[in-house]
């Protein structure tokens, strides 16, 4: 009897894994920036079905949330006799304010005061083929920006890829009084000289510099491609990149004379 169980389990998971269609791998961690709220937008209705056409009711969360409705696509339209196309961008601008300047207001956003396109989608599709292509972006041209795209045939191959960018702000008022930074080698100012210099005199170049922005930018990128040659093979292959560039605040010593006079 637990044979029997065992084999049917096995057949269950090998149709599921045989069922599963092209076109499920989508954005890793959401298509969205904290300026733009996927959830806000103000250029796509909401579908009136809802989640399921079974609830007419909106479900609730575990926490006693209500569960946001989902928005409903955008239409498409014809480019000729035999394409589809669908497309949309929101663009604006970021006027300054009193909080530009503050690490944490900025922390993970691009704020600029500038033009931005807060996002895009075009997307076109051959029905006879089934053949596809979409391209979207958000925050375009911005620190923190995001661009995905995907192309290939239902049911038969997909190429898909993604780009995006998280700027990690951390203080705009750091000071070092060291010049040489980010070097093997570190030098006082003058008129300062190791180990003999007063509270004030350190006092009075630390006043006289100038403030640094402490930052670091990830950068992160993905393309991979799938088939699915036979029914039941599904192939897939995928390359990742990501790369941090910038700075942290780190500090240390490594020992005073007040503690160790004979040093």
């Amino acid at each position: 009897m637990m044979k029997r169980i065992l084999r049917l389990t096995n057949l269950l998971v090998a149709a599921l894994f045989s069922t599963i269609p092209l076109g499920a791998h989508g954005v890793e961690e959401g298509a969205g920036t904290r300026i733009n709220v996927r959830s806000l937008e103000a250029s796509r209705d909401l579908d009136p079905r809802g989640l399921t056409l079974f609830r007419p009711t909106r479900r609730r969360a575990p926490s006693g949330f209500l569960y946001p409705f989902p928005f409903a696509p955008h239409s498409f339209r014809n480019l000729d006799e035999n394409i589809l196309w669908r497309g949309v961008f929101e663009l604006g601008a970021i006027a300054d304010g009193e909080r530009t300047g503050q690490a944490y207001w900025n922390q993970y956003v691009d704020r600029d005061p500038r033009i931005l396109l807060n996002d895009f989608s075009l997307d076109l599709f051959h029905p006879e083929s089934g053949a596809f292509a979409n391209v979207n972006g958000v925050s375009a041209g911005r620190d923190d920006q995001l661009y995905w795209f995907e192309a290939g045939v239902f049911g038969w191959l997909k190429v898909h890829g993604q780009y995006d960018e998280v700027p990690h702000r951390l203080m705009n008022d750091a000071k070092s009084i060291f010049e040489g930074v980010g070097t093997q080698e570190l030098r006082l100012p003058a008129p300062l000289i190791p180990a003999a210099n007063t509270e004030a005199e350190i006092d009075t170049v630390l006043a006289a510099l100038p403030f640094q922005n402490l930052s670091v930018n990830r950068e992160r990128g993905r393309v991979g491609i799938e088939g699915k040659p036979l029914r039941s093979v599904r192939l897939f292959a995928e390359y990742r990149h990501e790369d941090r560039k910038g700075e942290r605040p780190f500090g240390g010593s490594l020992g005073f004379s007040l503690f160790f006079p004979s040093a």
